[in-house]
């Protein structure tokens, strides 16, 4: 049951200390959102920070995954609606895919017990969406 709620840990401490002091990256992504006039994007990626932060600090299966689970993939599809109208759009999406291209190689990977190389492509993740999110902020927006 992978994703039952028996308040187990998800990963050992030291690996996710590597996603926990990585989330942090997220409230710079945030802030730049906002910074660049994108406040509702910017504002759900800053809660998303703290989601995340809180999360990571000790991730176990309970109901603080599942929130950030599902926060997730609000941000992730409310910053793909905003990319379609990005003069950078193909950018953002390339890097998406490379990110989902790094959840699936780290599910194998802990499906696999490489736990350490799990974690690393998680990690991935993480940097693609921040560094996508980040193009689509400082990109010119498209005018209707």
């Amino acid at each position: 049951m992978l994703y039952a709620l028996n308040n187990q840990p998800v990963v050992p401490k030291n690996q996710a200390s590597v996603l926990y002091y990585l989330s942090w990256f997220s409230l710079i992504s945030g802030i730049m959102g906002i910074l660049y006039r994108y406040f509702l994007l910017g504002s759900i990626v800053c809660i998303g920070s703290a989601i995340a932060q809180k999360y990571w600090k000790d991730p176990r299966f309970n109901w603080w995954r599942l929130f950030d689970i599902v926060w997730v993939i609000m941000m992730t599809f409310l910053h793909g609606l905003t990319a379609f109208n990005s003069t950078r759009n193909i950018l953002y999406f390339s890097i998406q895919l490379i990110g989902i291209l790094f959840y699936i190689l780290g599910w194998v990977a802990a499906m696999k017990n490489y736990n350490w190389i799990g974690t690393l492509c998680h990690a991935m993740v993480h940097v693609c969406a921040n560094v996508s999110i980040i193009i689509l902020y400082v990109s010119p927006r498209i005018e209707s």
